[in-house]
């Protein structure tokens, strides 16, 4: 009796956006899964926005734009929009992005 086997998958490699660096993967590096330090540093720069009164939506934005950059965030709401940012946290990416 010959045993059956799934017939495997083409290889598939996704076209590369131009501009987006790959660090080896072939995944481009807005695609490749969170590493357990980055989750970590995100959950610390969202815990320093909500202790400084932001509210849990604007707090996780601004978390991620810290992260990978203040073009890809939604503007805050308007009650955290040009409140005071987390003193370690006060960059100028970051005071541009909370009055937006």
């Amino acid at each position: 009796m010959t045993a059956l086997r799934a017939p495997s998958a083409p290889s598939v490699t996704a076209p590369r956006a131009a501009g987006v660096e790959t660090s080896g993967d072939s995944r481009p590096a807005i695609e490749r899964p969170e590493t357990t330090r980055q989750a970590a540093r995100w959950d610390a720069v969202a815990s320093d926005y909500r202790r400084a009164g932001w509210c849990p939506r604007c707090a996780a934005q601004a978390a991620w734009g810290h992260q990978c950059g203040f073009a890809r965030v939604h503007p805050p709401c308007q009650r955290c929009r040009g409140r005071a940012l987390p003193a370690r946290h006060d960059v100028l990416h970051a005071r541009r992005w909370s009055r937006s």
